[in-house]
């Protein structure tokens, strides 16, 4: 089985705040802009909120789990990376919007009622609210082994908030489907080749 272990850049994402100034100069019209980078939630078709900010994305690039793509393929809850511009009127358009998927795998466990609850997948503690985005199913829907994919943040104990939760039609293959998985690495072994994120065994002694 191919397992593909993204680098934990997201951890140093998590503030919704992290909106960094990078320089400011006139438009042309008068209006102040600043460059911008920051995390955010997508909130629907066309804009992208980043720290209180709405943005344009018509003229975005996104980026797709490091695959070129369009905004038809981020879902409303997705938790976004962008780079773009702030007018003086506090407008903002994203130049960039980068998605990474937190995880990606077969439900293990699942303790889910009345919409709130968790589960694991990949070894990884997952909690779901009424706020999460589901796609392709529902809280109630969900069952063991249903190959998921999540969007969301990591807390400082490694337990992923969902903010986007979306089902995959195709059942899961043990050593066929390909699995992602994100996080902070412990018991690292550098004579086995192997490390853990959460409860998650990983053998990388074939990994490129």
């Amino acid at each position: 089985m191919r397992r593909r272990v993204l680098h934990p850049f997201l951890l140093g994402m998590i503030s919704l705040g992290a909106a960094l100034a990078l320089g400011a100069c006139a438009d042309g019209l008068g209006d102040t802009v600043a460059g911008i980078e920051g995390t955010g939630a997508t909130s629907g078709f066309g804009s992208v909120f980043v720290n209180g900010v709405e943005f344009a994305t018509d003229d975005a690039e996104f980026i797709f789990n490091g695959q070129p793509a369009s905004e038809a393929d981020l879902r409303v809850g997705d938790i976004v990376s962008l780079t773009g511009r702030i007018n003086g009127n506090g407008q903002g358009t994203a130049e960039r919007i980068v998605f990474n998927r937190v995880l990606d795998g077969p439900i293990e466990s699942l303790d889910i009622r009345n919409g709130s609850g968790r589960l694991t997948a990949l070894g990884q503690v997952v909690l779901v609210d009424p706020s999460t985005r589901f796609i392709n199913t529902s809280a109630s829907d969900l069952a063991l082994n249903d190959l998921i994919a999540v969007s969301g943040l990591l807390d400082d104990n490694g337990v992923l908030h969902a903010t986007s939760l979306e089902k995959n039609t195709a059942p899961y293959v043990p050593n066929q489907t390909r699995i992602d998985a994100e996080g902070v690495i412990s018991n690292f072994n550098a004579a086995q080749l192997s490390f853990n994120i959460g409860n998650l065994t990983v053998d990388f002694s074939n990994a490129e």
